[in-house]
């Protein structure tokens, strides 16, 4: 008997490896989407450095408005038409954002920083480092004021919606400030396709109320490197020594250009996919699913979002299993 060629191969490579989480990630990005945006990069950052506003943030801001088109009117009106229609609706929001991210910016000094610094140590010795290895400056792991996270949450968030049920506000600060340079809400977890999907992928039940959700997380820009990553880990830590929480998890759309590594760097990775509908105001502005309040849905075919893990105590060797479990949108659709 004659065996085929291509099984002598896959004998001689070994098994398939299950995908990375990197890879997990970039297989949900929308290959038409960014060739439609990638020729007006310039141009959006042009604009957020006329308006004094984050050029990460107006980027999201113009990705999730994009799904109210359809596909059809995506490819008949070109990418510049469509930029220009956005940023013509995001115009009220832009003018808000403006005037809180320049007064948060004085709060927590970070263009006080200089460029290029990076974050390291341990938790009761936080320190910024120049690429000399000079130490610029310490840096401590805080509770944010409720009043502080609501506002970070509510003008400067790309959702612009605070969570009424944020039960921890935590932040990296400099020290002898309340203001964080980079911020992170928790909320409980009250999705069962959420706890239904992790207890699939763990192999065991897992309770709602072992569950934490990291609903939201901000950094200002330019923010030294390994900021967020860390802020991650010691929340998740935080949560192991004073809750009955045993895992954080966490969503990421790769749809707004958001690429997952300051997840993948504190020890976060992919157990599920799930849908995300994305709703509109009259006005076109992008109305989340806790609002209520939208008018219209999305006329653009999405990708799913993905979900990730993490334990808040110890990370097993062996916890990366590759097998994603698949939300249905009617699971989705139920909560």
């Amino acid at each position: 008997m004659v065996s085929d060629s291509r099984d002598n191969a896959a004998e001689e490579l070994g098994p398939i490896l299950p995908m990375r989480p990197s890879q997990v990630i970039a297989e949900l990005t929308d290959p038409f989407i960014e060739a439609l945006l990638e020729p007006h990069f310039s141009d959006i950052d042009t604009v957020a450095s006329f308006l004094g506003i984050d050029e990460g943030y107006l980027s999201v801001q113009v990705r999730l408005l994009l799904p109210q088109y359809s596909d059809e009117e995506l490819h008949a009106i070109g990418g510049l038409q469509v930029v220009r229609e956005v940023l013509g609706t995001l115009r009220s929001e832009l003018q808000g954002f403006e005037s809180h991210y320049k007064r948060h910016r004085k709060l927590n000094r970070i263009d006080d920083l200089p460029l290029d610094l990076r974050l390291k140590g341990r938790q009761s010795n936080l320190r910024l480092v120049a690429p000399s290895g000079e130490e610029a400056s310490a840096i401590l792991f805080i509770e944010v004021d409720p009043v502080y996270g609501n506002e970070i949450q509510n003008e400067i968030h790309y959702i612009h919606q605070a969570r009424k049920d944020t039960s921890h506000h935590f932040g990296l600060a400099l020290k002898d400030l309340e203001f964080p340079l980079c911020y992170g809400a928790i909320s409980p977890c009250d999705r069962l396709y959420q706890r239904n999907a992790l207890s699939q992928w763990i192999g065991q039940n897992v309770e709602l109320n072992e569950i934490a959700v990291l609903t939201r997380a901000y950094g200002y820009s330019p923010l030294p490197k390994n900021m967020m990553s860390k802020l991650f880990d010691l929340t998740a830590k935080r949560l192991a020594e004073t809750t009955g929480y045993k895992y954080l998890i966490t969503a990421l759309n790769p749809f707004l250009g958001f690429k997952g590594s300051i997840f993948l760097g504190a020890s976060f990775v992919p157990f599920a996919r799930s849908p995300l509908r994305y709703r509109y105001t009259g006005d076109g502005l992008y109305a989340n699913r806790r609002r209520g309040e939208a008018e219209k849905d999305q006329g653009y075919a999405t990708p799913p979002i993905v979900w990730l893990s993490r334990p808040v105590g110890e990370i097993p060797d062996t916890q990366w299993s590759g097998e994603i479990v698949d939300i249905s949108s009617e699971m989705y659709e139920n909560g």
